[in-house]
């Protein structure tokens, strides 16, 4: 049988991953205890064994080292290097030189005994030197090796067989039949006799899948019945609906009709209040703002920039001569002169919050906020250069034989002694010194 993957029993890879970690720990904690008391039983059997060799070999030893019996101690030796796990034996005499070896001594995984040789010699207890066993570990730690080595493939044969039963039995008992009713949601059909049915391995015992199953079926049935309810009353809905639709669209008729009466009287007043509004802040003539414009305009300038304290420039424009132009020229030609000297003052203005007002007859007004002294004697360079390059005739002028203007420029900051009317006053007492000064130019102060 295929054994499934991930992702189609994802729940049973995780029960299986808790298993074999919970499985794995216990496993390590028996083994280490296993392996702790076997290698405790195998030292003591060292250590047992050690201590045989000086109940049986240690008078034996004593005398015939005391009886330089030379012959006799080496046979004994090699019996003593012949017992489990000893792999060194030797003889020092009394001053530590060594009399008689056996064996391969080595300083790592060993257990050393020293036993101190005594024998009698006419009645009197005499000592002819020391025996020195050393027993190696090595076996031991193989045993251990080996057993641990032992426990993991056992281990592991035994995981993989749990894994394989844990994996196919979640598959045949639940994941499969989560499937069928995964299938059955997605195609629920409430207009079909179709319900879902499980064939399990495990009788007619019923079990959770049976309980959603049941569940399933069961909301099928009531929306079912809602479904064949709603569809009774959308039928009378949609008769009701039809006829109230009707009388609806007669009434919607009249009152198309009368709306379009209303909003034809909407649009002509909202005409006439957008004509009253620009009539109330434009000049009719030149299409700039009008003095009340300004002076809405100026309050609001000059207390941002007295809360900000930043420089609020206000520029005073005349044209020079006039009267003296009207006269001559007739005003016809002077009204087109004052829109044509508005068009081209208004376009010399670069920032959207600069701006020209008409103050009286020839008279203008700039606002230039947030700007230092550089900035406006640019700006108002610009509008010179405008006009010169306009260049209307004006040979009744004083001045020039085109048409000019005087400015009067006044920058500062807005404060108690600073006012609205401070900055109006000054900029008017600033054209008049630029008028005095010959016209045509501009006069500038800083308050």
């Amino acid at each position: 049988m295929r054994i499934p993957n991930r992702t189609e029993t994802p729940i049973a890879y995780k029960l299986l991953l808790l298993i074999l970690v919970s499985s794995s720990l216990v496993t390590l904690l028996i083994t280490s205890i296993q392996l702790v008391f076997d290698y405790q039983a195998d030292i003591g059997e060292i250590n047992s064994r050690l201590h045989d060799i000086k109940i049986s070999y240690m008078e034996s030893i004593a005398q015939s080292v005391w009886n330089f019996n030379k012959k006799q101690y080496d046979i004994q030796l090699r019996g003593i290097l012949n017992l489990k796990d000893v792999v060194y034996t030797e003889i020092r005499d009394p001053n530590g030189k060594i009399i008689a070896f056996q064996g391969k001594n080595t300083s790592s995984q060993i257990i050393k005994k020293t036993f101190v040789l005594q024998t009698t010699d006419f009645g009197k207890s005499v000592s002819p030197g020391v025996l020195v066993v050393v027993a190696s570990l090595a076996r031991v730690y193989r045993h251990l090796l080996h057993k641990t080595l032992l426990i993991l493939i056992s281990q592991g044969i035994k995981t993989l067989l749990i894994s394989s039963v844990i994996i196919l039995a979640f598959y045949t008992l639940v994941t499969k039949h989560l499937w069928k009713i995964s299938e059955f949601t997605k195609t629920f059909d409430l207009n079909s006799n179709d319900y879902l049915a499980l064939n399990k391995l495990t009788g007619d015992s019923p079990d959770e899948l049976d309980l959603v199953v049941n569940a399933l079926n069961e909301m099928k049935t009531n929306l079912s019945k809602q479904q064949k309810q709603i569809n009774d009353l959308n039928k009378d809905l949609e008769i009701k609906v039809t006829e109230r639709t009707a009388e609806l669209e007669k009434s919607n008729q009249l009152l198309v009709k009368k709306n379009l009466e209303l909003n034809n009287k909407e649009s002509l007043l909202l005409k006439q209040q957008e004509e009253l509004v620009l009539l109330a802040t434009h000049d009719p003539l030149t299409s700039l703002y009008n003095r009340r414009k300004l002076q809405q305009d100026l309050e609001k300038l000059w207390r941002v920039a007295y809360r900000e304290h930043s420089l609020l420039a206000v520029a005073m424009l005349d044209i020079d001569h006039f009267k003296t132009y009207n006269d001559h020229y007739g005003h016809t030609l002077g009204d087109q002169a004052l829109v044509k000297i508005a068009r081209a003052c208004s376009k010399s203005l670069l920032r959207p919050f600069d701006c020209i007002y008409r103050y009286g007859g020839e008279e203008f007004i700039i606002l230039l906020p947030q700007i230092d002294m550089t900035g406006a004697r640019y700006v108002i360079s610009r509008i010179f250069q405008s006009l010169e390059r306009l260049r209307l005739p004006h040979e009744y002028s004083a001045t020039a034989d085109h048409i000019t203007v005087s400015i009067g420029c006044v920058l500062g900051i807005p404060s108690e002694s600073n006012s609205i009317d401070t900055f109006i006053n000054r900029s008017d007492q600033l054209l008049y010194k630029a008028k005095s000064a010959g016209r045509n130019q501009a006069a500038w102060a800083s308050i």
